[in-house]
């Protein structure tokens, strides 16, 4: 652009920031950057954001705050990376929305009500997973199920995969089988759920359950994926 009469700009700068983010590389970041200071941009709030996801995603968290205590504002987005650097780099009671990464079990119920209560914020699906996770992880599988329960909107597969996962590592047979029948209702062609289902039977000596997975899944023509090996 120099060698074309053409100066570049905030605009040009702020794109560059992000793609070294993006890839990692904080070597050609920082000589952007370094490029920024010299021609005085680094005070524009895209060309912040840039340097603070840099520095997040190359897990330089220092630098990162100082990027964001120099920000005058600080958007969801700018809040967002500084949470997602802590949690990555196990600084919890820094970045403590984090709390599914951490079990902070009771201080994610206290701000999923908070939620609610203090900032009038609805719940969206993607918070109740974020609970039902955090639950689930903490043991509390009939917790998580009856939060399901309580949820305004249908609760889609991810959810139910979240407490079948829980209720598999505690062994919760029960309710692993309830969330297996919902996930067949949700995904009829998954044929990983109707083998799960047809285990969870037969290892109870429930016979007539396992065929009655395996007739259904010829119904849905849920058919097992053939395993395949490869050597490379």
């Amino acid at each position: 652009m120099k060698r074309r009469g053409i100066w570049p700009d905030e605009f040009t700068f702020a794109p560059l920031l992000k793609a070294c983010a993006n890839l990692r590389d904080l070597c050609l970041g920082l000589e952007v950057y370094k490029e920024v200071i010299v021609l005085g941009f680094e005070r524009f709030g895209a060309i912040r954001v840039g340097a603070l996801e840099l520095y997040v995603n190359c897990e330089r968290m220092g630098e990162a705050k100082r990027v964001f205590d120099e920000m005058s504002h600080r958007d969801v987005i700018v809040w967002n990376l500084m949470i997602r650097g802590f949690c990555r780099n196990g600084d919890v009671e820094t970045g403590f929305t984090c709390c599914v990464h951490a079990g902070l079990l009771q201080r994610g119920r206290d701000l999923f009500a908070s939620m609610v209560m203090d900032h009038h914020i609805q719940p969206k699906l993607e918070h109740y997973g974020c609970m039902i996770d955090l639950l689930g992880r903490s043991g509390c599988v009939r917790e998580a199920y009856e939060f399901i329960q309580t949820m305004p909107m249908k609760p889609n597969a991810a959810l139910w995969g979240a407490l079948l996962s829980a209720c598999r590592t505690i062994g919760d047979k029960e309710l692993a089988e309830h969330a297996l029948k919902e996930l067949i209702n949700l995904e009829p062609w998954n044929s990983g759920n109707y083998v799960l289902l047809s285990n969870i039977y037969a290892e109870r000596g429930n016979w007539s359950g396992v065929e009655e997975v395996r007739t259904l899944m010829k119904e849905n023509c849920a058919d097992k994926i053939v395993g395949q090996s490869m050597i490379g």
